[in-house]
């Protein structure tokens, strides 16, 4: 095995440095710094070993209820054949139940163009693995620490003012959320780390409920924006065809039921992106949405 920076318990920790071209490095994320990180140069010798990169990030104490922004504009490790990655892939761990991680997926192929991770965390830790390293593999992100006005798009303009808009994660899991009183304010339910790409690995429940019968569900904005789920295995059109809106989903897939639990009568199963029913009524005062994806997928 060919470890860069081999030595595990003596690494860099970056507080300072605004670009970082190294493995095993622990950062440190502030509000207010940008950091770039690269990956490392691959040399002649390291051809066809395998290579184990990784970075721990961690945000600085603040006041704040701090998210990780990570804007790739490079990716390209192993590639997505079927429901396995080849040679390679990126895994980010970002629970703080070590159970959690171990159940989270794995990202691999190539990105065309710039895609966003977020997760709302304090601790993040990412695993490059080469398998078969080639200088075709590349990763290139820049990381910042964000306060959630910053992502409107998730925690809404004014986030103090609707502390319930995307509901309570239970304790202990990845993404059992509990929404109450959505008829008092709107509840919004999305993907983990939206408005960027989803986790892979994950089994995500959504209790919805109102106090009174009948609880509307609809897609805010453009369609084509709010709902992507496994659209796409990769971006080369040449290879991967866009997937309409099906319920044919061997993959990643949104379930809907009408109360409780997923023993309730069925609405309807959704993957990829189209044109998403205007609005879902549920019959009675409570929703069950359950959101899948694979073990193993593009960064998308």
């Amino acid at each position: 095995m060919y470890l860069l920076n081999y030595v595990i318990l003596v690494h860099l920790v970056c507080s300072s440095c605004l670009a970082i071209n190294s493995c095993n490095v622990t950062i440190e994320a502030a509000v207010g710094f940008t950091k770039q990180v690269t990956s490392p140069l691959i040399n002649y010798e390291d051809i066809g070993k395998e290579m184990i990169c990784w970075y721990n990030i961690r945000v600085k104490q603040s006041i704040y209820d701090l998210s990780i922004r990570l804007d790739f504009d490079r990716f390209s490790v192993g590639h997505l054949d079927g429901d396995s990655c080849n040679n390679g892939h990126l895994q980010i761990l970002d629970s703080k139940h070590s159970r959690v991680n171990d159940e989270l997926g794995y990202y691999c192929g190539t990105i065309l163009q710039p895609r966003l991770i977020v997760r709302q965390t304090d601790f993040m830790r990412l695993i490059f693995t080469s398998t078969n390293t080639s200088t075709s593999v590349e990763w290139r992100f820049t990381l910042r620490a964000m306060k959630k006005e910053e992502l409107p798009e998730r925690f809404g303009k004014l986030p103090e003012y609707y502390p319930g808009r995307i509901g309570a994660v239970v304790e202990g899991t990845y993404c059992e959320t509990v929404f109450q009183d959505c008829r008092e304010q709107h509840c919004y339910v999305q993907s983990p780390g939206f408005p960027g790409v989803y986790p892979r690995g994950i089994n995500c429940r959504y209790y919805l409920s109102t106090k009174t019968p009948l609880i509307r569900m609809y897609i805010e904005g453009l369609f084509w924006d709010a709902f992507k789920v496994d659209s796409r295995r990769c971006e080369n059109f040449f290879e991967c065809d866009i997937r309409q809106l099906t319920d044919d989903c061997p993959y990643d897939y949104v379930s809907i039921y009408d109360g409780m639990d997923e023993f309730s009568p069925p609405i309807g199963k959704f993957c990829g992106s189209g044109d998403f029913p205007q609005s879902i009524i549920g019959t009675s005062n409570k929703l069950f949405l359950e959101f899948v994806s694979s073990r193993y997928g593009p960064l998308l």
